[in-house]
């Protein structure tokens, strides 16, 4: 017979290790920050990013929002992700698909691989 798993004492568990380790990188100074970047107005994405941001403040992460036109150029775009990467109070980018169908066929990634 197989065991059966809770997710939830699970989950409650790795939040708390995850709180904890949160909090020591605050009393060195460093305040965890994500960035979520969302292209045009996806309902699906707009309601990840917002399940993203309560359980992230939750934890003790910052959050914070760079939202584009469904219009914005590649070249836009991959501008201010690298601004974003070069940014060392941001500690993680999370590009929300989908993105625009010309970003899409752009290859808008590889402004990451150089």
């Amino acid at each position: 017979m197989g065991v059966i798993l809770e997710g939830k004492p699970v989950a409650e568990k790795l939040e708390k290790e995850i709180k904890e380790k949160i909090e020591i990188y605050k009393t060195k100074g460093i305040i965890p920050n994500l960035c979520i970047v969302k292209v045009g107005e996806n309902e699906e994405a707009e309601a990840y990013a917002k399940s993203i941001e309560r359980f992230f403040s939750r934890i003790g992460i910052n959050v914070e929002r760079k939202n584009f036109a469904e219009n914005v150029s590649l070249l836009e775009f991959q501008k201010a992700l690298k601004e974003l990467e070069k940014n060392n109070k941001v500690h993680g980018i999370l590009i929300l698909r989908p993105l625009s169908e010309e970003l899409e066929r752009q290859k808008v990634f590889s402004v990451f691989v150089s």
